[in-house]
């Protein structure tokens, strides 16, 4: 991390300092450079923060004193934005790399190991098979289309933008990707139903979206409410009593098994209300909102 230049990009506005103090945000660089390695998964933590924080000008120029966070605020704490399409298509990658690799696992332990039927690669009579995947953020719920190609590769489509892309997945969750002709390094973590991808020095939770249960969810009977899948604690309302909301947005939080389901709606429709307010505790399948 000697080069001027790579220290001018990790740190804005480091190129007004003097040449004496080079040492001083080369230790700064290192030190952001470190903090976006970091993976953590499962409890809530602020490495995202402090990568900011290492990176401001008070904290360059050491102007240090108890202003600073108030001073930085707007650098500090940006605007909530929607996770880059890079995320949403890593994220599916290793979804699908990942079920290649359980059914090699499989094919491997069963006495007819090379028997056709087990190949997971897509073929049709006709044709070839194109699996979608949904996952959703706090804002949005997205789908992508994935198709497989000959030699492994891959074919997404995202928003009608389709790309072909190869991608290997380390058990650890380390996913080395291509995306046309961009090559990537990330890492995507399963845990539960969330699917945290870390790329770029940034990490981005999406869940995945079970959508043959959203389309059964829709011959439900009208007006029936969503259930809880196991018992825990309502920890979150996330929609107010008679809005309107679309297929897939975010109603409820639930916190169950030390972590956090997030109940959506099934379809288009009405809120008409909640059964049960933040810090109830809920049996499973207990009625959690009253939905039309």
């Amino acid at each position: 991390m000697n080069d001027p230049e790579v220290l001018k990009a990790c740190i804005p506005g480091c190129e007004e300092l003097e040449k004496t103090e080079e040492g001083g945000f080369r230790a700064i660089a290192k030190m952001k450079a470190a903090l976006a390695q970091y993976r953590i998964v499962g409890v809530a933590n602020n490495v995202e923060f402090l990568g900011r924080l290492v990176g401001s000008d008070s904290f360059v120029r050491a102007d240090l004193d108890t202003a600073l966070i108030e001073r930085e605020h707007a650098a500090l704490f940006p605007a909530a934005a929607q996770p880059p399409e890079d995320a949403w298509l890593l994220a599916a990658l290793a979804e699908v790399e990942r079920d290649a690799a359980a059914a090699r696992q499989a094919a491997e332990r069963a006495v007819n190991a090379g028997s056709p039927w087990r190949a997971l690669d897509g073929w049709r009579l006709n044709g070839s098979a194109v699996r979608r995947l949904g996952f959703r953020d706090a804002e949005s719920m997205r789908e992508v289309d994935v198709g497989a190609l000959p030699g492994g590769a891959w074919q997404l489509t995202l928003d009608g933008v389709t790309i072909a892309a190869t991608a290997a997945l380390a058990a650890d969750g380390t996913l080395t990707a291509a995306l046309g002709p961009r090559r990537l390094s990330a890492t995507v973590v399963a845990s539960g139903d969330q699917r945290h991808v870390f790329v770029a020095g940034r990490g981005h939770v999406l869940s995945h979206v079970d959508l043959l249960g959203i389309a059964g969810a829709e011959h439900d009977e009208e007006g029936a409410g969503l259930l809880a899948p196991m018992p825990g604690k309502v920890i979150a309302l996330l929609a107010k009593p008679g809005a309107t909301v679309d297929k897939g947005a975010p109603l409820l939080v639930l916190e169950a098994m030390k972590m956090e389901h997030t109940i959506s709606a099934p379809r288009a429709g009405t809120v008409k209300g909640f059964r049960y307010a933040a810090g109830d505790q809920v049996a499973e399948g207990a009625e959690l909102v009253e939905f039309e």
